[in-house]
């Protein structure tokens, strides 16, 4: 039903641009000429057209040209507006080698490179920056590219002198029976529709390392998790090499090319398992709102969301949710099945609690339409029908707790900003001597859009639950590699909340700001004193504004501790 609707939105985006786009530039690129050679091909073959239509590539294309045609091109745009126009007559010649018939389109060339989608990109000598391209497909197979006074025969599956042909790789796995192929597409010029880097041409070499965890992969989703293997051998198309960079794993999901997964390159078979449970919720979610809007306009504009440093519309608090609650299943059944491995155990743990905190503050929410509304009910109800936590260890459950508040805390430092007059008039109160009163307002709520960090207590966690290096050891550990990691987060991590309370004090009163420092005091507090830290915990900006106002003056500095103390009538 999604494919369906998917190649039903394409269909409508195309239309829109045929509608919109001017004459010159739909004259150049002959788009008239190839749409009708596809609307011929499509009455002989329409299953084959129509699964090229729905492909999330081809959706990407047809977003970005719609978007340039619709909001006015740029003048010194690098890419003249008829060689996107003409992708279309590249999509007609994918259509004709699919169904194994004849077609005369015209194809646009940047530098001698004519890029097939699905198919993959032809290279011929050639200086023009951009010209149109005619490529024929004849009887016997063969493709003929045509420019200037040249004519270049390439038969398919070998290359000819001076003829770089780049096909797209395939990538496939079978468990019991079930198969899944997908295109490892590396050359696509419409692969892009991301905020991330696309990884160049892979090697032959890493080609096979991208099998080879794919098999992986694939064994663990079918062994253990079979309905959602039987959807992904559905519904995914496309694989896109990310380019790898800093320490992070990385993936994303376009809503205009729902079905194919960008993602850096695979470390292991579990975590390349994950990935694709992940990010295919996303794909359903995207088309599941093409079809039925799950909210209305909310009077709250932006939520904390627990996958994100920034606040986040209703939108991608649903999206979020979603694929939290198909990771959380994931790690839940991983982690019965690997006999309660420590990794296992604090992945279900923490996604668990993120899926619950996140569905709070939607339960009966005003802004959600009757999908909407039922939706939250049954994703509601799939997370409380998960008993498990008493086959997680005490210390994988700690660890858990603490991770997640820690990840609430940095976001309220770094979104959430208390009046000024508020912090003034607090630390006044406290040189006086008085006990702070209840006057502070709720503090505002900063739109920082698209704000990411490195989650240095995640990442010290995975490194000593992977490699079992013990809670109770030192610092001299392969996870030490991890360049801003402190003894203050090796201690909180290891539960060693005393020690980690008082190093986090002592940084903070040697002047250190960053937030997470400011975080992980928060949290051993919490661990130590209960709820005589509600202050540090429920406010964290304004106990962090409080003390920063008080050290710019010349009075003696509170302790952060005492302080924290100090404004728990605040947060009463």
């Amino acid at each position: 039903m999604l494919a369906n609707v998917q190649r039903s939105r394409h269909l409508l985006l195309l239309r829109g641009l045929l509608d919109a786009v001017g004459h010159e530039a739909a004259s150049v690129a002959r788009l008239w000429d190839n749409f009708q050679a596809l609307c011929d091909m499509e009455r002989e073959n329409s299953q084959q057209v129509a699964r090229l239509i729905a492909h999330p590539l081809v959706g990407a294309w047809l977003t970005a040209t719609l978007s340039r045609v619709m909001g006015g091109d740029r003048p010194n745009h690098p890419k003249p507006l008829w060689a996107d126009l003409g992708h279309l007559g590249a999509i007609a010649v994918a259509a004709a080698i699919k169904s194994n018939v004849q077609v005369q389109a015209a194809v646009p060339s940047r530098r001698g490179i004519v890029a097939i989608p699905t198919i993959g990109r032809l290279s011929i000598e050639d200086t023009a920056m951009w010209r149109m391209t005619e490529v024929r497909r004849l009887e016997d197979g063969t493709l003929t590219v045509a420019y200037g006074r040249r004519l270049v025969v390439i038969p398919e599956g070998r290359s000819d002198e001076g003829i770089s042909q780049l096909s797209i790789r395939w990538l496939r796995a079978s468990c019991e029976g079930l198969t899944l192929e997908v295109e490892l597409d590396d050359v696509d010029p419409y692969r892009n529709p991301y905020t991330l880097t696309t990884a160049h041409r892979l090697t032959g070499e890493e080609v096979s390392e991208w099998q080879r965890y794919l098999s992986e992969a694939w064994t663990i989703l079918v062994t253990r998790h079979w309905d959602v293997a039987e959807s992904l051998a559905r519904g995914l198309r496309t694989l896109v090499p990310l380019r790898g960079g800093g320490t992070g794993w990385a993936s994303s999901t376009s809503r205009h090319a729902p079905a194919a997964v960008a993602l850096t390159r695979p470390t292991n078979g579990t975590n390349l398992a994950c990935t694709l449970v992940h990010e295919f919720q996303h794909t359903k979610l995207n088309l599941i709102m093409d079809v039925s809007p799950l909210h209305r306009g909310s009077t709250r504009p932006f939520f904390y969301s627990p996958w994100r440093d920034d606040p986040r519309p209703l939108t991608g608090l649903l999206h979020g949710i979603y694929a939290g609650i198909a990771m959380a299943d994931f790690w839940r059944i991983e982690h019965k099945a690997n006999r309660f491995r420590p990794v296992t155990a604090f992945e279900f743990s923490r996604l668990r609690r993120q899926v619950e905190a996140a569905l709070r503050p939607l339960v009966r929410n005003d802004s959600l339409t009757d999908s909407g509304a039922i939706l939250v009910d049954v994703m509601a109800e799939v997370a409380s029908s998960w008993d498990d936590d008493a086959d997680v260890s005490t210390p994988s459950q700690a660890l858990a707790d603490d991770l997640v508040l820690a990840h609430v805390l940095r976001w309220k430092l770094r979104n959430l900003k208390p009046y000024d007059s508020d912090v003034v008039h607090l630390a006044a109160i406290w040189r006086s001597g008085a006990s702070a009163d209840l006057s502070a307002r709720e503090s505002a709520l900063l739109n920082r859009n698209n704000v990411y960090s490195n989650d240095t207590l995640l990442h010290l966690a995975y490194n000593i639950l992977q490699k079992d290096i013990s809670f109770s050891g030192n610092l001299q550990g392969p996870f030490f590699d991890i360049p801003e990691v402190k003894s203050s987060d090796f201690h909180l991590v290891s539960g060693r909340y005393s020690e980690a309370a008082s190093t986090y004090e002592k940084e903070i009163a040697k002047g250190e700001r960053r937030i997470e420092v400011w975080a992980g005091f928060a949290v051993s507090l919490r661990r130590l004193f209960g709820r005589e830290a509600r202050a540090i915990i429920s406010r964290p900006e304004l106990v962090r504004a409080v003390y920063e106002h008080l050290a710019e003056g010349d009075s003696p500095m509170p302790s952060p501790r005492e302080l924290a103390h100090w404004l728990a009538p605040v947060a009463s």
